[in-house]
């Protein structure tokens, strides 16, 4: 079985993206689901099964077909590294090229705890 197409991630949010791919133009047996490889940065890879019945049914000639999948939870602002390969009855593909993305900056939470120090007509100090 040949590795999938993964394509370039253009739904990227704050703490999600969407990873689209095709089938391989190869495969050997019944397709029966993918794994997803995920690194953040300087971080240890994680590896997601993904089910066919998550997607749709399985099939043994189903080659350029096209899937998608989102991942969710990630961190604000990080960069990230995804790569696929396909699961088949008769043993798993080789990986897809590897893609980077990076998730965009996240709205700063709100200060707690704050207390007035010192406050002048003009300005406040705070701790």
């Amino acid at each position: 079985t040949s590795a999938p197409m993964l394509t370039p991630v253009d739904t990227i949010d704050v703490t999600s993206a969407t990873l689209k791919w095709s089938d391989p133009q190869e495969t050997h047996g019944y397709i029966t689901g993918y794994s997803v490889y995920l690194t953040k940065s300087g971080e240890s890879e994680v590896r997601v099964n993904v089910n066919m019945s998550a997607l749709d049914q399985g099939c043994q000639d189903c080659s350029g077909r096209k899937h998608s999948y989102a991942l969710t939870a990630l961190d604000f602002e990080s960069s990230y590294t995804a790569s696929i390969s396909v699961a088949t009855s008769a043993g798993d593909s080789p990986r897809s090229k590897s893609v980077t993305f990076r998730t965009l900056a996240g709205m700063p939470t709100e200060p707690l705890n704050l207390t007035v120090i010192n406050s002048t007509s003009t300005s406040l100090t705070l701790h």
